[in-house]
C-alpha cells in the first residue's frame, strides 16, 4: 500500500535453523546434497509484521520476506536493490515477455545505459581475470510474480516487477521468490550450483509418493512435427512415430493444430488421439500433444474446427481453479499421452504462474508430463514438481526454423547461454541443427555437441 516497510522496520525475534538433505534431481547429476544455516527475522513496521528469511549455502546466500493479510491489499513493489563492484563485466539477458533473450555482454556499470537496461535472472557477473563469478538467480515464488533487475548507476540492481509496476492484489500467506547470489571460483563450480532447486519444497508425497522416482517420469529424446514443418495432420503423425521407433527414440511431440484439425464427423480429436497413442504403443513410442494456454483448456471443440478460433491473449479469463482445466487434461491423459506442451504463457505475473503451478498439479494427478513453453525462466519447480521434465524460456535453436544459421545465432550464443540461462534450470532449446539453410555456417560437430549441451 505504497508504504516501505524497511524504513521503519524493527526486529521482534529471529530463529535459526539448520538444512541438511540429500535428494534425487534430474541435472547435471543424479543426487544433490544441500547444506545450508538458515534464520529467519521476525520484523514490525508500524501495524505490519513481517519477516525476512535468510539462507547461506557453501556456494551462494539467499533471501525471501513474507508477510499475512486479512484484506486484500496492494502489493507495489520492493525497495530491494543489489550493489555490486563497478569494474564487473556482465552478461546478461534482457527482460522480455516469454524470456527469449539473447546474451550480451557489457562491463555492469554500462548496462542502465542501454535503452533495454531491464535484466532478467540469471545475471552473471565476473572481474577481468575471471578468478570469481557473481550470478543472480531467482527460486521458488511459484505463485508469485517473477522479479527483474533494473540496472541504475554505480552498478547497481534494483529488484523490480515490469509487468505490474503499479502493484497488485494480495491477501492471506504471501511469499516472494527467493533473491539468489551465487559465489562461486570457477566455471565448473557455477554450472554445478544448485542454488535454485536447494530452496524449493520437496515433492508433495500425495502427487509425487516416489518423488522423482515415478515410474512415468521419464525423460527421454523424441520426434516433432513442427521444426520439420510437418503439417499436423494424423496421418503424418503415423509416419513420424515410425521414425521415431526406428530412431530408438522415446516420445513423438504432436504440435499445434492436432485439436483442432482431427475433428470429423466420425470422431473427436480425443478419440483420434487415442487411435495414434493405441498404435504408438504397439511401437513403445509415447505421445506428447501440444496446447495453448490461450485458449481455456477445458475448451470443448465444435466439429466444425472452422469454429474454434484463438482468442487473443488479453481476451482470456486465466482461472486459477483446477477444476476449470481438469476435463481437458483428463481427456488427454485418458486418450494415452504422456505429455502436454503448454504453450503462449508470454508472462511471469502471479496470475498466470499460478495458473503453471495449477497445471502441474493437475496433470500430476493424470500421470502427465509437463513441457512449458512461451513462459517464465525456471525457478526451480522441477524440485516440487518433478513431471515438468524442461521448458523453453531461452533463445533456442527453434529462432533458426527460417534459417540464419550461425549469422544469426553465431556458436558464442549457444556457450554463453551455457554460463547464464541454464543456470537457472532445464531448457528446451531445440539442438542438433543439421539441415540447411537453417544450420548453415556451423559444423556436424559443432551441432552435435549442442545435443549434448542442451
Amino acid at each position: 500500500e505504497k508504504n516501505d516497510l524497511g524504513k521503519t522496520a524493527s526486529i521482534v525475534s529471529t530463529s535459526s535453523y539448520k538444512i541438511d538433505e540429500t535428494y534425487p534431481w534430474n541435472g547435471n547429476h543424479s543426487t544433490i546434497h544441500s547444506q545450508c544455516n538458515g534464520v529467519t527475522i521476525k520484523l514490525k513496521s508500524e501495524s505490519t509484521d513481517w519477516s525476512i528469511d535468510l539462507r547461506a549455502f557453501n556456494d551462494g546466500l539467499a533471501f525471501k520476506y513474507s508477510f499475512h493479510s486479512e484484506e486484500p491489499i496492494t502489493f507495489s513493489g520492493e525497495s530491494t536493490s543489489l550493489h555490486f563492484d563497478p569494474t564487473l563485466s556482465s552478461k546478461y539477458m534482457r527482460h522480455k515477455m516469454g524470456e527469449e533473450s539473447r546474451v550480451y555482454t557489457l562491463p555492469v556499470t554500462e548496462i542502465a545505459k542501454e535503452k533495454f537496461n531491464r535484466t532478467l535472472p540469471p545475471l552473471l557477473l565476473f572481474p577481468k581475470d575471471t578468478s570469481h563469478y557473481i550470478m543472480v538467480l531467482e527460486g521458488g515464488g511459484f505463485s508469485f510474480h517473477g522479479y527483474s533487475l533494473l540496472a541504475q548507476d554505480n552498478a547497481s540492481f534494483k529488484v523490480d516487477y515490469a509487468e505490474k509496476p503499479e502493484g497488485w492484489k494480495v491477501q492471506g500467506d504471501v511469499e516472494t521468490a527467493w533473491k539468489i547470489i551465487c559465489s562461486v571460483d570457477s566455471l565448473n563450480a557455477l554450472v554445478n550450483t544448485d542454488l535454485v532447486s536447494n530452496v524449493c519444497p520437496a515433492p508433495d508425497p500425495k502427487l509425487f509418493p516416489q518423488g522423482l522416482d515415478e515410474a512415468w517420469i521419464q525423460p527421454g529424446t523424441s520426434t516433432w512435427n513442427w521444426w520439420a514443418k510437418v503439417s499436423s495432420k494424423y496421418e503424418e503423425q503415423i509416419k513420424l512415430i515410425d521414425l521415431a521407433a526406428q530412431m530408438g527414440a522415446d516420445y513423438h511431440l504432436v504440435d499445434i493444430g492436432w485439436d483442432q484439425n482431427w475433428v470429423t464427423e466420425e470422431k473427436t480429436a480425443h478419440q483420434a488421439l487415442k487411435e495414434l497413442c493405441d498404435y504408438a504403443a504397439t511401437k513403445n513410442i509415447g505421445v506428447w500433444v501440444w496446447k495453448t494456454s490461450d485458449v481455456s483448456l477445458n475448451l470443448e471443440l465444435n466439429k466444425d474446427s472452422s469454429k474454434n478460433k484463438f482468442k487473443p491473449l488479453e481476451e482470456v479469463h486465466v482461472s486459477l481453479d483446477p477444476d476449470e482445466m481438469r476435463a481437458e487434461i483428463k481427456r488427454i491423459a485418458d486418450a494415452g499421452a504422456r505429455g502436454i506442451k503448454l504453450d503462449y504463457i508470454e508472462s511471469e505475473n502471479s496470475k498466470w504462474k499460478s495458473y503453471m503451478e495449477n497445471v502441474l498439479k493437475v496433470c500430476a494427478e493424470h500421470k502427465l508430463m509437463v513441457d512449458f513453453h512461451g513462459c517464465a525462466t525456471p525457478a526451480g519447480e522441477a524440485r516440487t514438481y518433478p513431471n515438468e521434465v524442461t521448458r523453453e524460456a531461452i533463445y533456442g535453436g527453434e529462432k533458426l526454423r527460417g534459417g540464419g544459421g550461425a549469422i544469426k545465432k553465431p556458436t558464442s550464443q549457444y556457450i554463453d547461454l551455457l554460463f547464464t540461462r541454464l543456470i537457472a534450470g532445464h531448457a528446451d532449446y531445440t539442438p542438433g541443427i543439421f539441415s540447411s539453410p537453417q544450420g548453415e555456417g556451423f559444423t556436424n560437430s559443432m551441432q552435435l555437441a549442442s545435443a549434448m549441451m542442451f
